[in-house]
């Protein structure tokens, strides 16, 4: 019981905080993390596609696309494609009703999933470089000129920016737009030393000759899954803090659970598909992978293994009933975080963040039970954001 427990623990440890030291050390010594602030005058940028997968999205896709089209980059170098997964409101009539000559608007009639709609529309892009987005996160004003200029660097073959998470009425907001900045920070210094694990499908850019991932026969996780073919073929994935993209967080907590669980299920997915990728001597990122990835999504099995050997080993002495101790402690602010979180009031950050870590692992690990039952269809439902 005492080595389940320690290392359980030092597992978590690893995974949330020993990782992000590790990185931060290595990157001190490392040159590749050079920051790329050179300008780049028009007349050298590529042309560029931002394609917008979206299902009845009828709520923000007037103003996603008129996002897109008024982003600070040459007029004649950018166009828009917006596809709609056989929506059943009104999304292709409002983007349609746009009438830029820039923009085009495809209605799928059958369900292709999101992956199906993307590897379509890859088909169909002009641009050198195209840009992935969902139809509810809106970019800032420059987000496509900063992850764009990344590009001139032919080793560089995908790009991301960063999600914002927009404070609403759910009370997790605050708890995920903290985690957010984390793992803002945790991309940013695996960029500066190589390459990110991984990209937000909010705000994504990748080289169109690079594109290789065409699988849609499961659940896989976009963003996931086509940085890690990107950089299997031995292509940087960057990460670029400046260029932003805000959404609203859920609607609901029922909705952000559902939302985790199917993050969690789609991205173990995608690394089934690349295990290559885990082997540290044939693989720059496997460190990286199974720190920030493999770990945290069983973070959840750890977390068990954790209380139930402190409970045995609480009968040894103080040492171990106290550590216990805290435990229950956390999971207790977790629990009232979660008792108060259907009221009008916001919660402290002491009940917040314990409920929001909590939360997320219940979800991922819930969601990976799915996956192995198979439980999930290749294509998505929106949720409430």
């Amino acid at each position: 019981m005492t080595i389940l427990f320690w290392v359980s623990l030092l597992l978590i440890a690893h995974s949330y905080i020993l990782y992000p030291l590790i990185l931060a050390a290595l990157t001190s010594l490392s040159v590749s993390g050079k920051k790329n602030d050179d300008v780049i005058d028009d007349a050298s940028l590529p042309t560029v596609t931002i394609i917008i997968p979206a299902r009845n999205e009828e709520k923000c896709i007037a103003m996603k696309v008129k996002n897109a089209l008024g982003q600070d980059y040459p007029r004649e170098k950018l166009d828009v494609v917006v596809a709609s997964d056989c929506s059943d409101d009104r999304t292709v009539e409002i983007a349609r009703a746009n009438g830029d000559e820039r923009l085009s608007v495809y209605d799928f009639k059958e369900r292709r999933g999101k992956l199906g709609v993307i590897n379509k529309c890859m088909e169909l892009a002009h641009g050198e470089l195209v840009v992935l987005t969902d139809a509810n996160a809106m970019f800032s004003p420059c987000a496509v000129r900063r992850l764009a200029e990344h590009f001139i660097d032919k080793n560089v073959g995908c790009a991301g920016g960063a999600k914002v998470i927009m404070q609403s009425g759910e009370k997790t907001a605050m708890a995920e737009g903290i985690y957010w900045k984390y793992e803002s920070f945790v991309k940013k210094l695996e960029s500066n030393l190589l390459s990110t694990t991984g990209l937000d499908g909010a705000i994504y850019m990748v080289r169109k000759e690079a594109f290789s991932f065409h699988r849609t026969d499961r659940i896989f996780m976009d963003d996931l899954a086509i940085s890690l073919s990107i950089i299997e073929q031995g292509y940087r994935c960057i990460y670029n803090e400046r260029a932003m993209a805000s959404e609203k967080s859920s609607g609901s907590l029922s909705d952000e659970y559902r939302r985790k669980e199917r993050i969690a299920a789609g991205s173990l997915n995608v690394v089934l598909h690349h295990l290559g990728l885990l082997l540290p001597f044939k693989s720059p990122i496997a460190f990286q992978l199974f720190s920030h990835k493999i770990l945290r999504w069983f973070s959840f099995l750890f977390m068990i293994a954790a209380f139930i050997s402190n409970a045995f080993l609480a009968f040894d002495g103080y040492f171990y009933f106290s550590l216990l101790a805290l435990q229950v402690f956390f999971y207790c602010l977790a629990l009232i975080g979660l008792a108060f979180s259907g009221g009008d009031k916001k919660l402290h950050t002491i009940f917040n963040m314990p409920f929001y870590f909590a939360f997320t692992n219940a979800a991922q690990g819930t969601g990976i039970l799915k996956l192995m039952v198979g439980s999930y269809k290749p294509y998505w439902e929106r949720t409430t954001r």
